[in-house]
């Protein structure tokens, strides 16, 4: 009995846009990545039942009969065949999410350059680089990793590549060392603090108390302030207060002075932030209402807060981000349920005629 295809690579495929299959296409046409005329006919009979993948031929014998223009099927080389071409669209995807990285590609050419002690091209990628990083616009927790790779490998070429000669170069290297030091402390702070929070969510939402447990442990081990301190008056230190407000205000729900510091904070900065930074504070603020509504706590307040944010964020677009335009599912209920719940029955009327 013959058996539909059942493997990985289904559902690689499956994934696939249609400009994605035609970059795919080419990419299996490179003989730098794929030297096997078998992995492109493979891919070529597959593709037919895209985007489903269903149907009576899709078989292991009817495409390995089309792959191999023969009867005779051989189950070891056609499920070959298959890890083939799983392991090379494998590689495409992580070519693909490469190319959309610039700024991981250019850490990776600056390493590349310093080995090979290609001073000019790395001075010449080294300023493009710099031009990149250098607006405080659109920052996220990725922006300051990428600034601390970027000073970090400048003094790593100079570190290997050259010989230090007055103390006016020692002062350039050592600002390298403190800028790609305080570029990394900021983007832990980020990082930490939303993996935190992001347990405190997910405690919350199953009601299993963060007890014994390691992120808890070290937020607690933090010197939080002095952190705050150490970063103060630099240019950068808008969004260590952020993430520190943040912090304080789920670590004392009952504070709601900490809250309103919060988004004071975020808002105040909120031009120079990102897309994706941009929502993830927004959806802070709504889960922190969320959380004080469903606990009955000042409820009124907190349900016309809730309602507050939701208009910001539908006048402004923040919903959209790198991943989506749309508003999602979830996101468009819970705004249709306050509207009504708040008897904003216009409004909520004007709502779903839009969105």
């Amino acid at each position: 009995v013959e058996k539909m295809i059942d493997h990985l690579v289904i559902d690689i495929l499956k994934s696939f846009s249609n400009e994605e299959i035609k970059q795919f296409r080419r990419f299996i046409a490179s003989q730098y990545f794929v030297r096997s005329e078998t992995i492109a006919s493979l891919f070529e009979q597959l593709i037919k039942f895209h985007p489903n993948f269903n149907g009576k031929k899709l078989t292991k014998e009817y495409i390995s009969e089309k792959v191999f223009n023969t009867n005779k099927y051989n189950d070891s080389t056609f499920r070959n065949a298959l890890s083939d071409l799983l392991e090379i669209s494998e590689l495409f995807l992580k070519q693909e999410n490469f190319r959309k990285s610039a700024t991981d590609s250019f850490d990776y050419l600056l390493k590349e350059l310093r080995d090979r002690k290609l001073k000019n091209v790395f001075l010449k990628n080294s300023i493009e680089l710099e031009k990149k990083l250098s607006p405080t616009e659109n920052v996220d927790s990725e922006y300051y990793l990428a600034k601390h790779k970027y000073e970090l490998n400048k003094y790593n070429y100079s570190s290997l590549n050259e010989k230090v000669y007055d103390g006016a170069e020692v002062d350039i290297h050592s600002k390298e060392l403190f800028d790609s030091g305080l570029y990394l402390t900021i983007h832990y702070i980020i990082e930490i603090v939303s993996i935190y929070l992001t347990s405190v969510f997910y405690s919350l939402q199953y009601n299993k108390p963060l007890t014994n447990n390691f992120l808890n442990k070290l937020i607690k081990t933090l010197n939080i302030s002095e952190l705050e301190n150490l970063i103060e008056n630099n240019e950068h230190s808008f969004l260590v207060k952020i993430y520190i407000s943040l912090l304080k205000t789920f670590n004392d729900m009952d504070d709601e002075n900490a809250y309103l510091n919060y988004k004071s904070v975020f808002k105040e900065n909120l031009k120079k932030l990102d897309k994706d930074e941009i929502w993830f504070h927004y959806s802070n603020l709504i889960n922190y209402c969320a959380i004080k509504i469903r606990n009955l706590k000042n409820q009124e307040y907190f349900n016309k807060e809730l309602f507050s944010l939701y208009e910001e964020i539908l006048q402004n677009e923040y919903y959209k981000n790198k991943k989506t335009d749309y508003l999602r599912f979830e996101l468009y209920r819970d705004i249709l349920n306050i509207s009504l719940q708040q008897k904003k029955i216009v409004w909520a009327e004007n709502f779903i005629l839009t969105y």
